[in-house]
């Protein structure tokens, strides 16, 4: 009877290792996916809800997305499956819940940053849209949707605050952030962000506002020059004035 015990452990435990090593398997080979247990879905879960996602029609993908998150729920990627399968579902509150929540987990992973940076353009939650751009610009992920979304909320008279309002921080984030915004925005919006930002006691890198208003001068632009160099850098001479 011991023995018979004894095996029946065995098969248990083999039964057990081959479900993991299968859904480890799922990591490097997506159609390994479909062939692990549903007790031992993680990983497989992961990637049948992301080629469900790529699908215009997904049927059940919000039950399944759940139950990922209620079996692994701190991978910021899970949570951002979860939101977009409510946003399918109709569910607008919950996937924005979800996103905000995969945001804070995962501030390294552009996909929820980018999302709540959005979000917060839509809503005209402006601080909260420049605070995840600013990460994005720190990370140095996802360049060109960063400044898809960078231009858009120069656009607006309370992103172009709400910009302003960040640069009187610190933190290495700025260190290149006026170059990301002299790229992206008009001539008037980056002097008039610059230009509030020292307003509100900002402490700017000089050598990024000299390229700016030097390159103001270039064009002609003697007026919008005047007000970004200012503060401590106008200290300084600029080539052309």
């Amino acid at each position: 009877m011991w023995r018979a015990i004894y095996f029946l452990v065995l098969a248990a435990l083999a039964a057990v290792v081959t479900g993991v090593q299968l859904d480890r398997q799922a990591y490097g080979d997506p159609q390994a996916a479909s062939l692990v247990p549903g007790p031992f879905r993680g990983v497989a879960q992961q990637r049948l809800l992301e080629a469900s996602a790529a699908q215009d029609q997904a049927p059940a993908m919000l039950s399944q997305a759940r139950d990922l998150v209620g079996k692994r729920p701190l991978p910021a990627r899970h949570l951002l499956l979860f939101a977009q399968a409510a946003e399918r579902e109709g569910e607008r509150d919950l996937a924005i819940a979800a996103i905000e929540v995969a945001a804070a987990r995962g501030w390294r992973e552009p996909g929820p940053q980018l999302a709540v940076a959005q979000a917060g353009l839509l809503s005209g939650n402006y601080p909260a849209s420049a605070q995840r751009l600013a990460a994005l610009v720190a990370t140095g992920a996802a360049t060109e949707e960063t400044d898809l979304l960078l231009a858009a909320i120069m656009a607006e008279q309370g992103g172009r605050e709400a910009l302003a309002d960040l640069l009187t921080g610190e933190g290495a984030w700025k260190r290149y952030f006026i170059q990301r915004l002299a790229a992206v925005g008009g001539d008037g919006d980056l002097a008039e962000t610059i230009a509030m930002a020292r307003d509100r006691g900002a402490v700017l890198d000089c050598a990024q506002v000299r390229s700016v208003a030097e390159r103001f001068l270039a064009e002609g632009r003697q007026d919008l020059a005047d007000i970004t160099w200012r503060g401590d850098c106008a200290r300084q001479e600029l080539a052309g004035a």
